[in-house]
């Protein structure tokens, strides 16, 4: 956070693709001027400088912030598509707050990724924290050495489509087939018999059409935002 490392003594876990954090240590450690108070039925974050506090609540998916200048008056919602949850009576919340109440709403700048494993072609690497609950791994084709991530939100409403890149593992004459016929690929590594490489689509995979609503104008920055990261993994 800022380019400060944080350790929790409460690890964050991963729950169903979303990565969640110790609320306390995480509000404090981001800076000891920050606080939490918890409440019978809600917890309070208070964010040093923030013109809004915000409340929320375990297994409740949703951040109410009100404008402090305004308290008890004025709030708003926002409706989230997880929930802060407790774990070994610690509360811990998801990524997607921390993304919202640390980042977007009050500027600091949050970095770090989740480990993607894949035992079966003896595959590791790093995903974006800020593409937590926001893609779909497929690895139907697991077997055949290849596995597919996907756009959550473009392949909901879009049926084959929204992939963003495969990672394939080849044989050498494989790989030098493939190159060939295929374009926009990069060899990540390779040894004298194999070789991992990751293809991006060559045709267009969300909605950029002209006739598009108003809710893939959304969907098609969050997948261009996620595209752009595809370099950094």
């Amino acid at each position: 956070i800022n380019g400060e490392p944080i350790v929790f003594e409460n690890k964050p876990f991963i729950k169903n693709e979303m990565v969640y954090f110790p609320l306390d240590e995480l509000i404090k450690k981001a800076n000891p001027a920050n606080h939490v108070e918890y409440g019978e039925d809600e917890i309070s974050i208070h964010i040093e400088d923030s013109i809004d506090l915000y409340k929320i609540a375990v297994n409740q998916a949703e951040i109410i912030y009100h404008p402090i200048e305004q308290l008890p008056n004025g709030y708003a919602v926002r409706d989230t598509n997880y929930a802060p949850v407790l774990k070994n009576k610690v509360v811990y919340i998801p990524y997607e707050y921390v993304q919202y109440i640390l980042a977007n709403a009050n500027g600091y700048k949050i970095s770090g990724s989740s480990l993607y494993q894949n035992h079966t072609m003896n595959i590791q690497f790093e995903i974006p924290l800020r593409w937590a609950g926001k893609y779909n791994i497929d690895e139907s084709f697991v077997n055949k050495n290849s596995i597919i991530f996907k756009h959550k939100a473009t392949a909901n409403k879009y049926d084959d489509a929204g992939t963003l890149f495969r990672v394939s593992k080849l044989t050498n004459a494989e790989l030098e087939e493939s190159l060939q016929i295929f374009g926009n690929q990069s060899v990540v590594w390779q040894n004298d018999a194999y070789s991992y490489v990751i293809s991006r689509p060559t045709d267009v995979q969300y909605p950029i059409w002209a006739d598009r609503d108003k809710e893939d104008i959304g969907i098609a920055e969050e997948y261009e935002e996620l595209y752009a990261d595809i370099e950094h993994i």
